[in-house]
């Protein structure tokens, strides 16, 4: 009798101890940051930093800790942390993120709480160091592999679809998607690899060195604008370059140094739908703007550990896509008109992934109470963006305006179908 008296009290015990179990173990949120504005007062802001994650703790719903006891697993088995990110791409709200600490591309959806690795990562679709990351108009993702050297093709869901380049490029480091073809940067042969989309053929290869055009030393990023035109960002020289589909060279800009709008390590490029141009450094740990005559706009970002600084940023991704989920994370007072998003390939004082807002402040709304004055510690920025910019405040490193660059003959307006490109990359 005692025995069942026990047993009673035991189970009993067992089930009032749920809900303080459970209340124990509420799910990680993503984290709404006291207001981060770029450029500060007294600049009209133009970005806030909204949010970020490291891992699938942020993200998914955590199961709570009666369950786990009583079934003996261990509430960490199912969490990825990104170990070492690198590219980015999203497609309708979900985000897709390499990780060449894992082998692995992660598939992400902040709005209904999944995180997990690419199922097509396996037999045919198995990567081996997968970098950066673009999609095409029906939202299959394009995957770089630099040990595999192919550009590995899956559908929006994650199942492996095809291949490219085996054979052609000698290493490949980022590519760009239209409708007829697939641009491959190749950073060993030093010029960008044409493939026909249908055959997988090789086209012709673009980009060498001309009249107008020096050449690449050490190329490291590629994206697509929405008239078609490709960027590239060159570590070795410190010069960011844009092409029409020819290859003829329209643009070039911006040099080795760490004054405003020279580069210390230029690592990954993206072109809004206005075809402003952004720069992410990886040396000054900033992202910078510049409009289609190459002049400098703005940047953000910061070397601090305060919310929306960067270590060691490598890509880049621009969207539209789920503004509405975005808006809980933004000062009531600050309008995002759509997403930035960066990879910081190391989370110590900065989230793997970041988002940004850019945007406008609404008006007739002040920012929150004891928010108006910007962090000190954020980086001055000379103006905002898809306007002349304004007289710059003095910077870390130099207060000289940077010289414009040669004009451009053309600047982005309408999206079209293909790659998407960062946001010519948000069909």
């Amino acid at each position: 009798m005692k025995t069942i008296r026990k047993i009673v009290v035991a189970v009993m015990v067992g089930i009032l101890s749920v809900p303080l179990l459970t209340s124990c173990s509420t799910p990680a949120q993503l984290v709404k940051p006291a207001p981060t504005f770029f450029p500060p007062a007294p600049n009209e802001p133009r970005i806030q930093y909204l949010t970020g994650f490291s891992s699938s703790k942020i993200v998914e719903d955590t199961k709570n800790s009666f369950f786990f006891f009583l079934s003996g697993a261990q509430q960490g088995d199912q969490t990825f942390t990104l170990m070492k990110p690198f590219g980015i791409a999203v497609y309708k709200g979900i985000i897709y993120v390499s990780d060449t600490g894992s082998d692995t591309v992660y598939r992400i959806d902040l709005v209904n709480k999944k995180f997990e690795p690419l199922k097509g990562n396996t037999g045919y679709g198995r990567l081996k160091k997968p970098v950066r990351l673009t999609v095409d108009e029906s939202g299959n993702l394009y995957v770089t592999d630099t040990t595999r050297k192919e550009i590995v093709v899956f559908t929006p869901e994650g199942d492996y679809l095809k291949a490219y380049g085996k054979g052609i490029a000698s290493k490949g480091v980022a590519a760009a998607v239209d409708l007829e073809n697939v641009y491959i940067l190749d950073q060993k042969d030093l010029d960008i690899k044409v493939i026909d989309r249908k055959s997988g053929l090789l086209v012709k290869s673009i980009g060498e060195s001309s009249d107008s055009f020096s050449g690449f030393i050490y190329p490291s990023d590629m994206t697509m604008d929405s008239e078609g035109f490709l960027y590239v960002t060159d570590i070795g020289s410190g010069v960011v370059a844009k092409f029409d589909k020819d290859g003829h060279t329209v643009l070039t800009f911006g040099q080795l140094g760490d004054a405003l709008g020279e580069f210390a390590r230029p690592k990954g490029i993206g072109v809004d739908a206005g075809g402003v141009i952004y720069v992410v450094d990886s040396g000054l740990q900033t992202v910078q703007l510049f409009n289609q005559d190459g002049r400098l706009l703005m940047f953000f970002g910061d070397r601090s550990l305060t919310p929306g600084s960067m270590n060691l940023p490598t890509s880049i991704w621009l969207s539209r896509d789920n503004l509405d989920y975005y808006k809980q994370f933004a000062d009531p007072s600050f309008e995002s008109e759509y997403l930035i998003f960066i990879i910081n390939q190391y989370g110590s004082g900065a989230e793997n992934v970041s988002i940004y807002g850019f945007g406008h402040k609404k008006e007739g709304i002040g920012a929150e109470p004891g928010t108006e004055a910007p962090p000190t510690n954020v980086n001055p920025a000379p103006g905002a963006p898809v306007s002349e910019p304004k007289p710059a405040p003095a910077a870390e490193k130099s207060a000289t305006e940077p010289k414009p660059a040669p004009a451009a003959t053309k600047s982005a307006t309408e999206p079209v179908k293909g790659d998407a490109s960062r946001e010519s990359r948000t069909p």
